[in-house]
């Protein structure tokens, strides 16, 4: 099969999807352009499974391109024969190719190699195909001039590396391994711990894993203990023993390679210790490579994954428009820093609520500026802080809430910020942060980097190189489901926008100071830099409102447009309707028959959809209204926490091993999957995601630990 076909066979997808989104892709179209606007291409697939397409289609290419290298380079070295060729063909996976390649990369000669040479495989063949007595090898090696222990070593190694190549036995020597197998734990003297290079100076956190010896098997390992394995590896804490299902093994080894017994003491003897040593020495640390190399592999895609989805879940969610807003950054020894802003984030205010008559400057900061919600950040010292505010708006129709200040320092004393804010204090910008994230999470939050806002799983023990491009389509991805407002988003978010980049962001945002507003989309491509290629794939996504034409406050790409003044004329009503009588509007396009009108204007019935449902959805925020939920008048402190009791909670990050909800309380609590629901859970992004806001019950208090159920709630 071609690569396109094992593809979607792996997939379980058309060929032809494969074909056309790699073909979209070489042509230089990005992902959230092919999954929206060329549905009836891809079969309407989706940015996560296109991600995967394309991930998948480029591994299939890596791996045929390293077979021919290896292939190539191995004929170079005269180190090629027949039954590595056929296992270097056969090979379904980089881990197999890799070590089967292993030994060979080495300028030293391989053992079977060097006996080769000598003139040794003949023997060997023999003693597998026939009955040779030991006079019959004797004779043979005297001939050979070639002593008779060292003749039978080079036979050993010959028959060894044979079994080794046999991808049935490696096939199920894995498969043994994976079902059979176990890790076990052994604990490093802390006085001998030597981490390994990257890991050095690191704060050992002291776990079950460096405390006592553990075992686990194989089968049953979770992605998350399996990067909690490579930690405390690699910080010199521990380390790993393997253990295999040996004697299956070689009885499998026996019946696949077909040896069978003769009752030839001699013979037997060398394919023994053959099988011995071709487990020993290449069997076992081949199998033991691929199913570490596979172990970790699938736990960092799980982590980066966990990480994908929250992040997704934190940017999206819902907006508070329209409000005046007051951030709070705590703080005890330099006083709580504030900053007020306007309903589209400009900054009206900053200051410091010093030790004295902290209430009556809320008050009045409230009523001078019309202030509608507050955000409290969740830094030190802000249960004072909360107690402070909860008195300051009794009496008013102001509300408050908790958010999270995960990388509101980083952000603080970032470029962007200093270019936003250069004449405030670095923990004033951090206020403004806060203030920010609840009125636009999305807009506030890109600014930072993803792995600093706390929503992530083992985040710095997985491929750094995976984790920031998975991330980096993931903001894209957002920002293109959302879409950005041309005329007042900001440099970093434009950048994130499908087809522009930093530079061409930047060109956008110089354009704009030169010209003001832009009047319409068609306009971007005054833009230095913004070619037809860029236009094409980023126009989309951005909106322009107020604009010359009304289609460009919506979804529906400039290619399109035609296509909806057609439709709209089928139904009597025009582009400028959308403005005057969008209600009529709404009801005539939702009532529309979708594959009619697709065979009319000879449009696929994906992309017809896709139109209706931008033109229906026009000036809705994707992301939803904000739940209320999650402002309050009430005060929850550690002190009058008692286990039993049913507290409401914001969901603020979701790992393989549970939910962590955010009460009240300086740390979030932990709800063990175990805990999420009464049923069986797979995993916990089955019953929670992040923002979610849920019930919990208090479980046990220990210290500043507190667990938490969400049974029979």
């Amino acid at each position: 099969m071609n690569i396109s076909e094992l593809v979607a066979k792996k997939l379980g997808i058309a060929e032809k999807q494969v074909v056309e989104t790699i073909k979209m892709r070489d042509e230089g179209a990005t992902v959230p352009f092919i999954a929206r606007y060329r549905k009836e291409k891809t079969g309407g697939l989706d940015e996560t499974k296109l991600r995967e397409l394309i991930e998948t289609y480029d591994q299939f290419v890596k791996l045929e391109q390293r077979k021919s290298f290896i292939l190539k380079k191995l004929e170079e070295m005269g180190k090629l024969n027949l039954d590595l060729e056929r296992s270097i063909k056969n090979c379904e996976t980089i881990h197999d190719l890799e070590a089967i390649y292993s030994p060979y990369k080495s300028k030293r000669k391989t053992r079977a190699e060097v006996a080769r040479q000598k003139g040794l495989e003949p023997l060997a063949m023999a003693i597998i195909e026939e009955d040779l007595s030991e006079n019959n090898v004797k004779s043979k090696l005297n001939s050979l001039r070639i002593d008779f222990e060292e003749g039978i070593q080079g036979i050993v190694d010959i028959i060894a590396e044979k079994i080794s190549l046999n991808k049935q036995i490696r096939d199920t020597s894995y498969r043994l391994g994976i079902k059979r197998g176990r890790i076990t734990t052994k604990i490093v003297d802390p006085s001998k711990r030597k981490a390994k290079k990257g890991y050095e100076g690191q704060e050992l956190e002291e776990t079950d894993l460096s405390k006592e010896e553990r075992h686990f098997d194989i089968s049953r390992l979770k992605p998350h203990q399996i990067l909690a394995l490579k930690r405390a590896e690699l910080r010199g804490q521990v380390t790993l023993s393997w253990e295999f299902p040996k004697t299956l093994i070689f009885k499998e080894t026996v019946k696949i390679f077909n040896i069978k017994r003769r009752k030839d003491e001699f013979r037997d003897q060398i394919i023994m210790q053959a099988t011995e040593e071709s487990y020993k020495r290449l069997l076992k640390p081949s199998i033991q490579r691929k199913i570490y190399g596979e172990l970790l592999e699938k736990a960092e895609k799980q982590s980066i994954k966990v990480f994908e989805k929250n992040l997704r879940n934190l940017l999206l969610q819902p907006p508070l428009k329209g409000m005046v807003i007051m951030g709070i950054d705590p703080g005890i020894r330099t006083g709580s820093k504030i900053a007020i802003i306007n309903e589209i984030g400009q900054v009206l205010h900053t200051g410091i609520m010093k030790q004295d008559h902290k209430e009556e400057l809320v008050k009045s900061l409230i009523s001078k500026y019309a202030v509608s919600k507050i955000a409290i950040g969740n830094g030190t010292g802000f249960r004072e802080v909360e107690k402070i505010v909860a008195k300051a708006i009794d009496g008013t129709k102001c509300e408050y809430t908790i958010v999270s200040e995960a990388g509101a320092s980083v952000y603080s004393a970032s470029d962007i910020a200093r270019e936003e804010f250069p004449d405030l204090d670095v923990s004033l910008r951090g206020a403004i942060s806060i203030a920010r994230r609840l009125q636009d999470p999305m807009a506030e939050l890109i600014k930072i980097d993803p792995k600093s806002l706390g929503v992530g799983q083992y985040q710095y023990d997985v491929d750094q190189k995976k984790l920031e491009e998975t991330l980096k389509s993931v903001l894209e991805e957002v920002v293109s489901f959302v879409g950005v407002d041309l005329n007042t988003g900001s440099i970093q978010i434009l950048s994130y926008i499908p087809g522009l980049s930093e530079t061409k962001a930047k060109e956008i945002w110089n354009y704009r100071s030169r010209n003001g507003q832009f009047l319409s989309r068609q306009e971007l491509l005054k833009v230095k830099g913004i070619g037809s290629k860029s236009f094409e794939q980023a126009v989309g996504f951005l909106r322009v409102y107020d604009g010359d034409n009304p289609l460009d406050e919506t979804a529906v790409h400039p290619e399109a447009y035609q296509i909806v003044e057609d439709t709209l004329k089928s139904m009597n009503l025009t582009i400028d309707d959308l403005k005057k009588r969008p209600t009529v509007v709404i009801d005539s396009l939702r009532s529309a028959d979708v594959f009619q009108l697709s065979k009319i204007f000879d449009v696929s019935p994906l992309q017809m959809e896709q139109i209706i449902d931008s033109l229906v959805s026009i000036n809705l925020d994707p992301r939803g209204l904000i739940d209320t939920t999650v402002f309050r008048k009430d005060i929850v402190s550690l002190e009058n926490i008692k286990e039993g009791m049913i507290l409401q909670g914001i969901v603020r990050n979701v790992t393989d091993f549970g939910a962590f909800i955010d009460i009240g309380l300086k740390n979030d609590i932990l709800v063990h999957i175990s805990e999420l629901a009464n049923q069986y859970v797979t995993h916990p992004t089955e019953i929670v995601s992040y923002g979610d806001v849920v019930e919990v019950k208090i479980l046990k208090i220990e210290g500043n630990r507190v667990s938490g159920s969400m049974k029979d709630l």
